[in-house]
């Protein structure tokens, strides 16, 4: 699975920008905070709407949903079982892809990062029991922390 991590990092940002473009939601018009949970409901409604929507073989996008400050993009490992999984290598190996995507688009930088809203990339399996999550702030862009693997889940 490492092999196809980068290719698969660069299609996801690729695949979450283009749902952003095409969900036609007005992310900051109006009074309300763009960083409260009731917007970021609005918008991960809108991004909902269009799924889900097969990444690649092996990725799916479910959905997306808001927490205070961060909107949660949902995906599923549609071949895989948590207990296959080693979450802390996913983790590592798509963090970068994934940071880089998300920081290079300027739509999301302009949208999301620079009003300081946090993205989490957060990935289940096939059973959609959770298997890790990395999280990408403005900070992010220029290094490569943050996100983590779900509690519990050990290194093997």
């Amino acid at each position: 699975m490492k092999s196809k991590a980068v290719p698969l990092t660069i299609l996801v940002a690729m695949v979450v920008s283009a749902v952003l473009r095409m969900s036609g939601v007005s992310f900051f018009g109006g009074s309300t905070d763009p960083r409260s949970k009731e917007f970021l409901a609005e918008v991960a409604a809108g991004l909902s709407g269009n799924a889900p929507v097969t990444v690649d073989a092996d990725t799916e996008f479910i959905g997306a949903h808001a927490l205070e400050g961060v909107l949660v993009y949902d995906y599923r490992l549609v071949n895989l079982s948590a207990h296959q999984v080693v979450a802390v290598e996913l983790h590592d190996s798509m963090r970068p892809g994934l940071t880089s995507g998300a920081c290079a688009d300027p739509q999301t930088r302009e949208r999301f990062l620079d009003q300081g809203i946090a993205l989490r990339y957060a990935y289940a399996d096939k059973h959609l029991r959770p298997v890790m999550h990395v999280d990408v702030s403005a900070a992010d862009c220029g290094r490569s922390t943050g996100g983590a693997p779900e509690p519990g889940r050990r290194e093997e």
